[in-house]
């Protein structure tokens, strides 16, 4: 990759299949910077599994298509089988999620050399967020006593959740 501190972000003119550079900065003492090329043919390439992504009404929503290929390259992102007329990159942002964005988005990769499709995720737009149906309770304890904090959520979709609780001891309480 050649030495990344003196600015060099190409690959070698050798390196003629490279379809992805990334460089990790480290300090000294982890052993400075370290360049990685993945290397491939140019066919539109997946390189992460699909997510369940949750979001709540109004909320940004991004969404990355994960999937690398040679230029020049074209993008189509779908909901639940049917073209999104405004998502035709890379990365897909809803502004103002609505639960009718709720479903199984799928993004649609072709270049010269090949296509993909990849199921990218399953999305839920909920209404509102959760309600506290049980707040924690206020608690006074000594230096090195174990205490106990619960909480209880409820969703617009009917979904309860418990959180217990987390032993802390004077050396290793949060900071608030």
């Amino acid at each position: 990759m050649g030495d990344r501190g003196w600015g060099q972000d190409q690959p070698p003119p050798r390196l003629t299949n490279a379809i992805a550079i990334a460089v990790s900065a480290g300090g000294w003492d982890s052993g400075g910077e370290h360049g990685l090329a993945l290397l491939g043919d140019g066919v539109p390439t997946a390189l992460r599994a699909p997510v369940r992504r949750l979001a709540f009404t109004g909320q940004e929503v991004g969404l990355n298509a994960g999937i690398v290929a040679a230029p020049p390259s074209t993008y189509q992102w779908r909901l639940n089988g049917t073209d999104r007329p405004d998502a035709t990159n890379a990365f897909f942002v809803l502004a103002d999620a609505r639960p009718a964005d709720s479903g199984v988005y799928e993004v649609a990769v072709t270049n010269p050399l090949g296509a993909i499709a990849v199921t990218h995720t399953v999305l839920h737009v909920w209404d509102q967020p959760p309600i506290l149906t049980k707040q924690p309770a206020g608690q006074t304890t000594y230096p090195g006593a174990t205490i106990s904090l619960s909480v209880k959520a409820a969703f617009s979709v009917g979904l309860v959740v418990s959180l217990g609780y987390r032993e802390f001891d004077q050396t290793n309480v949060p900071p608030v």
